[in-house]
């Protein structure tokens, strides 16, 4: 977030809105999230057979766990982004063009 606050600045300086830009900011780390849970999932489930042996009480193909564990990847995806979305949003154009 650091190294885009003077981009945020710029982008809020020739008119992106502050809404915006914290979705941008919430929306690249979702898609992060997602591509490693689209990687994760399958191998995942491919990899069970090997993982049988330290899998205490869980199927090797439980569905609750195969659910739970996207659910809780993306709440925690969304409290991660929450703090630099909101911070990005609050960038001041003026200090941003000040900094050089």
């Amino acid at each position: 977030m650091r190294q885009q606050e003077r981009e945020f600045g710029i982008r809020l300086a020739l008119g992106a809105g502050p809404a915006r830009i914290a979705r941008n900011v919430a929306r690249q780390g979702v898609f992060y999230a997602a591509a490693g849970l689209a990687v994760g999932l399958p191998a995942a489930f491919l990899l069970t057979r090997l993982m049988e042996s330290v899998l205490f009480g869980v199927t090797t193909h439980d569905v609750a766990t195969f659910a739970a564990l996207p659910m809780a990847v993306t709440v925690a995806t969304l409290l991660a982004c929450a703090v630099p979305a909101w911070r990005a949003a609050r960038v001041s154009p003026m200090t941003t063009m000040k900094g050089d």
